[in-house]
């Protein structure tokens, strides 16, 4: 994988597994998991290989958007819940402590 710097396998098995599709609402297909849970599955690619991890964060940051189109806008722009695309939804507010968590 290294030596031909690609990922195509890696990046089918990703998007088997649904990583792609991690932030994608209910409410147009997808698992609506949290950012704290996309964290943790992206830290854990991250330590099984830097370069799928980034895949990953990258890859399922687009999911965000379809929440806030419409559905016509999202049928054209985002067909199917594991669509790869490149993207980046950077962090917009402050973390604050809770007792078992950020």
């Amino acid at each position: 994988m290294q030596a031909g710097r690609r990922l195509t396998t890696v990046v089918d098995a990703m998007r088997s597994a649904g990583l792609f599709g991690m932030a994608l609402p209910a409410s147009r297909g997808g698992p609506e998991s949290s950012p704290v849970e996309q964290s943790e599955v992206i830290e854990a690619l991250t330590c099984a290989d830097g370069s799928v991890g980034w895949c990953a964060m990258i890859g399922c940051d687009p999911g965000y958007f379809p929440g806030c189109l419409d559905d016509d806008t999202v049928r054209h722009v985002h067909p199917t819940p594991n669509l790869v695309s490149a993207g980046f939804v950077p962090p917009m507010g402050v973390a604050v402590r809770a007792p078992d968590r950020w």
